[in-house]
């Protein structure tokens, strides 16, 4: 298993997530795991320019701190056909940052100065 593989390896694929569209929110599931990052699939497209960070198992039941994976997110390939599209419901993420940072984007909802 390679370095980078192995940085994603804690992510359950099928598991549902919240991604961060500047302020807005939106839930999708992981959908899989690969070397350039983790396969999102969302409930309705998002603007890539604007993904910021992502949230893994928040349910209301059980969710905390603990449970969420940050990251300040970099759209690696979109999976729509058509080319130059900035919406899109199933892409690939990277470039995890910190825990501290995403707490405290999480405290201030969006006031993170990263």
């Amino acid at each position: 298993m390679s370095l980078e593989k192995r940085k994603y390896a804690r992510i359950p694929v099928d598991e549902r997530c919240v991604i961060y569209a500047g302020i807005e929110e939106f839930e999708g599931n992981i959908v899989n795991i690969s070397e350039n990052g983790v396969g999102i699939k969302v409930n309705k497209p998002i603007n890539c320019s604007k993904l910021t960070f992502l949230f893994v198992d928040r349910k209301a039941e059980n969710f905390s701190k603990r449970n969420m994976y940050s990251c300040k997110a970099r759209v690696v390939r979109r999976a729509e056909d058509f080319v130059g599209c900035t919406f899109a419901r199933t892409f690939e993420i990277s470039e995890f940052i910190n825990r501290r940072r995403a707490e405290d984007f999480f405290k201030n909802k969006g006031a993170c100065s990263c």
